[in-house]
């Protein structure tokens, strides 16, 4: 389900899971878990390293058959279990940043909040919305057209990995 208001410019989507609050923040902020799920579908991920706490950072490597990069995300705030806030970046292995392979021009920083609020379900369980909104972070003009230009692509891509956090949910 993606509904809401985005900002101009801006990634939003937002997915209501079949699960108490606490197990979907923990597959947030378990290392392991995120390189479970997080993704393009068919890729794979391996930590790096991995402390997700305010100041903390989460290096991993994505790979498909196409590519094979680093992600870095910088934690600036990890509110239990209800807010996290980070840098999505993409960097070398000596953690400098770099845009991604597949884009020429694209801002070296991403500002990721994602929020999580539980929900009673119509039979009684429980329930999590979560909310994740993207913005570029000290991007030029250029670097958030191409942002722009590419929401559609990225909202796809992050329902698939919203898909798969509902499989790893569920096992």
């Amino acid at each position: 389900m993606t509904t809401g208001r985005p900002a101009a410019g801006e990634l939003f989507i937002e997915r209501l899971f079949a699960h108490p609050i606490e197990r979907v923040w923990d597959a947030w902020v378990t290392p392991e878990a995120v390189a479970i799920w997080l993704g393009p579908k068919g890729s794979t991920s391996h930590v790096i390293e991995g402390n997700i706490r305010p100041g903390g950072v989460l290096r991993m490597r994505m790979e498909t058959e196409a590519w094979s990069m680093l992600t870095l995300f910088r934690y600036r705030e990890v509110t239990r279990p209800h807010r996290l806030i980070y840098e999505h970046c993409f960097c070398d292995a000596d953690g400098n940043l770099i845009r991604p392979v597949f884009f020429e021009v694209w801002p070296l920083k991403l500002l990721t909040t994602v929020t999580f609020e539980e929900m009673a379900g119509e039979d009684g369980g429980r329930r999590t919305r979560v909310t994740l909104r993207w913005r570029p972070l000290d991007a030029t003009p250029e670097e958030e057209r191409a942002f722009a230009e590419n929401l559609s692509s990225m909202q796809g891509g992050l329902a698939g990995s919203f898909d798969q956090l509902e499989a790893y949910l569920a096992a």
